[in-house]
């Protein structure tokens, strides 16, 4: 055993390490922080320039019926393309049209005109062999088998007010295109006569044409009242010569006079 430690003449003090001054500190600390926010801010931009977490849009459902064809074209496909609300009042059913009178609002019932009477007396012993209808047209057809076997066939076109359109405009346009149609040929028939016909409705126009299949002649008529299109057409075996021009007035006259009666009788 070696010899024992002499007793220290002074005690022993013990003193931990000394902690970094508070400027040190301080500095440290601020450019750690700088560090992180840097680093966030990097991942935020990649992270929104990418696309992920971005809500979808809740942008106008789709809506079908507003990639429909325009109501000009026919009033069937009623339903116009969408189109950006203009500043000008938007009619509506039954309100007064431009020319101050109210749009007509539901067609007449179909086979309905002419009358009974008028309709045996240029069809005698008619029969209908056909008709059909819905919101916007109806047809009828009706033919004779006696004498010279005359037939007459009403259609008749309501056009309503679509996504602020105007109706009577629609009609407009309806019989501005049949005219312009009325001038070509069809290769079915040859036209003899094609005239505005004035007086009858708002505007008018009728043709009286042969048939190049057949031995018959044809007087049609197509009228517009407001936002209504009636088209008529009397047609009967060809007549002798000396009757050409009797039957050609015949046949123009009694069209037009089915017509007022119909377009009349829309409400």
């Amino acid at each position: 055993m070696g010899q024992p430690r002499p007793p220290e003449s002074f005690p022993r003090v013990y003193s931990p390490p000394e902690p970094p001054s508070t400027a040190r500190r301080s500095a440290f600390v601020g450019i750690l922080t700088a560090v992180l926010a840097f680093g966030l801010a990097s991942l935020a931009v990649v992270y929104l320039s990418s696309g992920f977490g971005r809500k979808p849009s809740q942008g106008r459902p789709f809506d079908a019926a507003s990639r429909q064809p325009s109501s000009t074209q026919s009033p069937i496909n009623s339903a116009t393309p969408e189109q950006t609300p203009s500043a000008s009042p938007t009619p509506t059913v039954g309100s007064p049209s431009p020319s101050g009178a109210r749009p007509f609002v539901r067609l007449p019932p179909v086979c309905s005109t002419p009358s009974d009477a008028t309709s045996t007396r240029l069809v005698p012993s008619p029969r209908i062999t056909s008709r059909s209808s819905n919101t916007a047209v109806t047809t009828c057809t009706v033919v004779s088998t006696r004498g010279s076997r005359p037939s007459l066939h009403v259609e008749a076109y309501l056009f309503r007010p679509q996504n602020g359109g105007d109706p009577v405009k629609d009609a407009q346009a309806f019989v501005s295109s049949d005219w312009a149609q009325a001038h070509k040929d069809d290769g079915l028939t040859t036209t003899i006569v094609l005239e505005r016909q004035p007086g009858l409705g708002d505007e008018a126009f009728h043709m009286y044409k042969i048939d190049k299949g057949e031995p018959v002649v044809v007087g049609e008529v197509e009228v517009r009242l407001r936002n209504a299109v009636v088209r008529v057409s009397y047609s009967r075996d060809s007549p002798a010569k000396a009757d050409e021009q009797a039957t050609q007035k015949r046949l123009l006259d009694e069209a037009a006079g089915v017509g007022r009666q119909t377009v009349r009788a829309f409400v």
